[in-house]
């Protein structure tokens, strides 16, 4: 179908079906693909590995997985990056333990 046709133009536009740009991983999980945006936040964060934001928002995929140890630790290395982040990480970790973000 149509994500086939879309992973096929990412392969022949950028030699990956994933595209390391935040838009895509928006996109992905807006239409509740939370592996594949995922993957991208995984892209994004090796090409960016001092982005405290970026670990932030992998936090919130790994969560949307169900991978809630990865989230945790992404959160707390996005604090760790970025100590302004604390107090808004320490909540964002509280709602991953609290199943806010998994997805019923």
């Amino acid at each position: 179908g149509r994500e086939a046709e879309a992973e096929a133009f990412l392969l022949k536009r950028f030699g990956s079906r994933i595209v390391g740009e935040e838009h895509y991983a928006n996109a992905y999980a807006q239409r509740g693909n939370f592996a594949k945006s995922l993957a991208v936040w995984q892209e994004i964060v090796r090409r960016n590995p001092e982005s405290a934001p970026y670990y932030a928002e992998l936090g919130v995929a790994y969560a949307r997985v169900g991978r809630i140890g990865d989230a945790v630790r992404a959160v707390e290395e996005s604090i760790r990056r970025e100590p302004k982040f604390q107090a808004n990480g320490t909540e964002l970790i509280k709602a991953i333990r609290a199943g806010q973000l998994t997805p019923k």
